[in-house]
Parts: C-alpha cells; sequence; structure tokens
C-alpha cells in the first residue's frame, strides 16, 4: 500500500467538493485490501457490542430532551461520515447511507425524524454518538451517579475501541506501504 493512502481518512463533506468520489475511493481501497485488513473485524465487532450496550443509554437521555428543543442540533454537515467513519462501516460490513449531496450542509440531517434518528446508531457517523448539546450533558450530569457513571464509562469504552480501530488501520496502512 502506499504511504499516501493515509491521507484518504482526512476528508470531510464541508472541506471537499469530491465528497461521494472520496468516499467511494476509500470504500474501494478497503475491499481491494481486505485481507491485510482483515484484522479490523474482531474490533469493529467489539465497537459494535459497546455501541449495542451505549445505545439504550443515550436514547433515554435523548428521548427527554430533542422533541421539545427548539434548536436542531443535527445538521447535514455534521450527519455526513467523514474517513474515519468510512473504514469503520467497512470493518463492520455496513454500506454506508446514501446522502443527498444537494442538501443544505447548514440545514436538518436528512435522516431526523420527529422521533430522532431514522437511521440505527451502528450506521451512523460516530460524531452523532458522542456529540450532546448543554441540555442532555445537564440530564447525564443530574442522573443518579450510577447512571451517570455507566454512562460515561460506557462512552470511554466506545471511544477507545473506535481509536483502536483507526490506529490499527492506520498502522496496517504504513505497515504494507
Amino acid at each position: 500500500m502506499d504511504k499516501s493512502t493515509v491521507s484518504i481518512l482526512e476528508f470531510s463533506a464541508e472541506r471537499n467538493r469530491d465528497y461521494t468520489k472520496r468516499v467511494q475511493k476509500l470504500t474501494q481501497f478497503c475491499n481491494s485490501h481486505a485481507e491485510q485488513l482483515s484484522s479490523l473485524i474482531p474490533i469493529a465487532n467489539s465497537y459494535k457490542e459497546e455501541m449495542s450496550r451505549l445505545d439504550p443509554v443515550i436514547q433515554e437521555f435523548t428521548k427527554k430532551i430533542c422533541p421539545y428543543c427548539g434548536t436542531v442540533c443535527c445538521r447535514q454537515k455534521f450527519g455526513l461520515p467523514n474517513g474515519e467513519d468510512i473504514v469503520t462501516f467497512w470493518a463492520l460490513g455496513i454500506t454506508p447511507p446514501e446522502y443527498d449531496r444537494f442538501r443544505d450542509l447548514n440545514g436538518p440531517c436528512q435522516y431526523l425524524t420527529s422521533n430522532g434518528c431514522h437511521l440505527p446508531r451502528i450506521n451512523r457517523p460516530f460524531r452523532c454518538t458522542w456529540y450532546f448539546c448543554e441540555a442532555i450533558t445537564v440530564q447525564i450530569e443530574i442522573s443518579p451517579p450510577k447512571v451517570c457513571n455507566n454512562f460515561i464509562n460506557r462512552l470511554k469504552a466506545l471511544i477507545q475501541t473506535r481509536q483502536v480501530l483507526i490506529n490499527t488501520f492506520r498502522e496496517l496502512v504504513e505497515y504494507k506501504s
């Protein structure tokens, strides 16, 4: 693998006009190096397990706040996957959701409904999992200590597992060059 492939992780919808092409290029790269990247799959499965433990806790907080909020945090530009999300989706065997590239990036995310996000949490970009507005942060902080500590520990575990996945990808790409 060429060392320049590490840079294929570095993109976002806001900075790149060829966002869709970059997503396709990274997905094709992973597919063409599937054997070399196969060690990502068990890490991704651990990530999925951590996400499944955290999701119900997040849902409890968001269902108390989000339906009554007048300010939409879930903007289209935040809901578009970045390179690390694409690698995570690939390792999980998930096809990234289709995004409307003509939609206003500052407008509400196309997957936002009156009941929250239409996408299962595991199919969302990572930032959609770890970003919490001030109102939700307050709810977390005032929750019983056991609930708050459980939430924080699960979130830390998720972040750590995700970081191991991405670092492993970077090491594999660098090692194979």
